[in-house]
């Protein structure tokens, strides 16, 4: 049966209308269409336009199998001389079907991509490779049931069953179940990226339980052979999904980094993603030298070898060091405050939360030091901290205080700086 009749004759013609229009008003009616661009990041954009659509796409797959496997039973195909394998007959089946799975899922992230303007990158189709992968997985577990239950009653509980377990996975307390059950448990921020590691439960788990199904139709002599292989099948990949994913936090293990650099100068080179502010990142490196420079002639060395851009690294981030400092050098730019971020990274306190009180003083001389003492001082009254004194004359004092240590040599400055960094941390660890 050539493709035309087989998609003629398949559910999936009366069902495309349905299918397709359910997909689209996850996209249009979720807001989707008129997300943020995501700075134009592929892999953010389709899988937030992907992730209403993962539990529907695998519904309709898994459903309309079983009915195709019923279609195909009633036709007698099954009782005809074996002119071809069941693997070939099954596929012919669920070709239609398999299909228009596909097109449910590609089609929000081709209008995610298309609205925005970006072209896709190979790391922002792990999800969706992952989906298609585990359409075929569905499809095939649907026309074993197929086979062995009544089509007009399995087909529509297949259908809801699958998109149950698969919606609700996100919203469960059992962490290890969002990282197996299909639907990729986060969307992407910028410079983030799925690996491998966190798609591969989902594929083992459904994987092989459909593995298993088609192994049961190996011309194998020996039935105890044949289900002794497909038993050890369907166990050990959902097992070896659970093993690697027991431990895993809410968030699956992510890239990060995935995306274009430029840098530019040396000591300190500075890097920003090609995506977000290229033409600006010489200001910032003026800038950069700027702020370093004035802190050195005060008597506090700040020599990073590197300056990049820490919106690269996703939602975890990464701690700063002596060497290589991570600044959020886009949204400094865009807020016009790129050297009060530089000023703020150059403070390096001994502790993770040093004393707000104490640690003022050091912090209101680096910003004067380096200009900034205005920006410093209109955050300081903007701070809304019941444990922090905030009133006028508090802050005048404050003022006035730094005033007399501006007043001071420069190395006694320097060391009247390091003395009071390391005096807010004295009683935090």
């Amino acid at each position: 049966m050539n493709f035309r009749t087989n998609l003629s004759a398949s559910s999936a013609r009366w069902a495309a209308p349905f299918a397709l229009g359910l997909a689209l008003f996850y996209y249009f009616g979720n807001g989707l269409s008129v997300m943020p661009s995501a700075e134009h990041y592929a892999p953010a954009l389709a899988s937030t336009s992907i992730s209403t659509v993962y539990a529907v796409a695998y519904a309709v797959a898994a459903g309309l199998a079983a009915w195709e496997s019923g279609r195909v039973a009633r036709s007698g195909v099954w009782l005809l001389a074996p002119a071809r394998s069941r693997y070939r007959i099954a596929l012919n089946a669920l070709t239609p079907a398999l299909l228009l799975a596909w097109l449910m899922l590609c089609l929000p992230v081709a209008l995610a991509l298309g609205s925005a303007g970006t072209l896709p990158t190979l790391p922002s189709l792990g999800p969706l490779v992952m989906a298609l992968l585990l359409c075929c997985a569905h499809s095939a577990i649907g026309f074993a049931i197929g086979m062995r239950l009544n089509p007009v009653i399995a087909a529509p509980i297949l259908a809801v069953v699958v998109w149950v377990a698969v919606a609700f996975s996100w919203a469960t307390d059992t962490f290890w179940l969002r990282h197996v059950l299909g639907q990729y448990p986060t969307d992407m921020d910028y410079g983030e990226a799925a690996s491998l590691s966190s798609l591969l439960p989902h594929i083992l788990l459904t994987g092989g339980l459909a593995l298993a199904v088609a192994l049961w139709w190996l011309p194998i002599r020996y039935a105890a052979l044949r289900a002794v292989l497909c038993v050890a099948v369907a166990v050990g990949g959902p097992a070896l999904a659970h093993r690697m994913t027991a431990d895993w936090g809410p968030n699956p293990p992510l890239l990060t980094g995935q995306v274009d650099m430029r840098c530019l100068g040396k000591s300190p080179r500075v890097c920003m993603p090609e995506e977000t502010s290229p033409a600006d990142i010489a200001r910032v490196r003026r800038e950069s030298v700027a702020v370093l420079t004035a802190l050195s002639e005060a008597g506090v060395p700040a020599k990073p070898a590197v300056i990049t851009d820490r919106i690269v690294d996703g939602r975890f981030g990464r701690p700063s060091t002596d060497r290589v400092w991570r600044v959020s050098l886009t949204d400094a730019v865009r807020q016009n405050g790129v050297r009060y971020r530089l000023l703020a990274a150059a403070v390096r306190f001994p502790c993770s939360r040093p004393d707000t009180e104490e640690a003022r003083p050091a912090m209101l001389w680096a910003a004067a030091v380096t200009g900034q003492a205005d920006v410093y001082q209109r955050r300081m009254a903007a701070e809304d901290d019941p444990q922090v004194d905030n009133s006028a004359k508090a802050l005048a004092t404050l003022t006035a205080q730094v005033r007399k240590v501006r007043e001071q040599p420069a190395a006694s400055q320097a060391r009247w700086f390091e003395q009071a960094v390391t005096h807010s941390c004295a009683r935090t660890p």
